[in-house]
């Protein structure tokens, strides 16, 4: 789509994940990704839980994409919205991740989602790090690719 070549995208991220898309997006749509240094996207919650979420995940993504195109100034924005927990009437866990793209000029929203089961074990508490180690070993922790920064 030529209407995006050469076009920037910001990112409603503070975790880095604009890596993880940016070659996608330079690729098919000709468009530059980036994200606002510092931007505060924890108020709507945090995957660890020490901000709680109020809203359901599209709430934070339309929440995320706003703060970032009111920072930037841009009418391209984009956002993430990751969560795991159980699948309801299934006994297993899953991991879910969406990705809300919007055009605020076109008046365009784009969702897209994924939803995977997770073969990890499941939650501990620990008091230590020796604790830990057992779990961290079993999640493949350390082994994950970095973003780049």
């Amino acid at each position: 789509m030529d209407v995006y070549r050469d076009a920037t995208v910001a990112f409603g991220t503070r975790h880095g994940k604009q890596h993880q898309v940016a070659d996608a997006f330079a690729t098919i749509l000709g468009a530059h990704v980036t994200a606002p240094d510092d931007l505060d996207t924890d108020q709507f919650g945090t995957f660890s839980g020490e901000v709680p979420r109020t809203g359901s995940p599209l709430d934070a993504l339309l929440a995320k994409t706003s703060l970032a195109a009111q920072v930037t100034g841009l009418p391209l924005v984009l956002a993430s919205e990751g969560s795991y927990g159980p699948l309801p009437g299934l006994p297993m866990v899953v991991h879910e991740e969406v990705l809300l793209f919007r055009d605020t000029e076109r008046g365009i929203e784009v969702i897209e989602g994924e939803r995977v089961p997770v073969t990890l074990p499941g939650p501990v508490r620990v008091s230590t790090v020796d604790e830990a180690a057992p779990f961290l070993d079993l999640t493949g922790f350390g082994a994950q690719p970095r973003p780049e920064t």
